[in-house]
């Protein structure tokens, strides 16, 4: 007999009553890391707030129907993210460059072209 599965906290099953109770328990993260120094993670994050995956905070965003806590855990997301931001460019390019990559920046451009491409070399004889 297959064991049965151990249900995680997603975005379905984790409830704050209210933007305010939410709001608080992310104060409380971003209190709880400096006071111990740490840096602020969306993985640390998540896990703070008792998601089961880092991606779950991107669910909780996107299909939360409450505007005012997807508003809040937005916020929290991007203090984080200036966060991380701020420590690699002053650290290392490198690491910035990873991180913004990571996060939809792009370093390529693309160039499309339409039409024919006509390419003429003098000296060879035509096949």
């Amino acid at each position: 007999m297959a064991a049965k599965r151990e249900r995680t906290k997603t975005c379905a099953n984790l409830r704050f009553r209210s933007a305010v109770e939410l709001q608080k328990k992310i104060d409380e993260y971003f209190n709880t890391c400096d006071a111990n120094k740490s840096t602020y993670t969306i993985t640390g994050f998540a896990y703070f707030l008792g998601f089961a995956t880092r991606g779950s905070i991107y669910d909780y965003i996107n299909k939360n129907k409450s505007k005012e806590m997807s508003f809040v855990v937005k916020r929290a997301k991007t203090r984080i993210e200036a966060s991380i931001e701020a420590r690699l460019i002053d650290k290392n390019s490198i690491g910035a460059m990873f991180w913004l990559k990571n996060h939809d920046w792009s370093d390529v451009q693309k160039v499309e072209h339409s039409g024919d491409v006509n390419i003429n070399i003098k000296g060879l004889a035509k096949l």
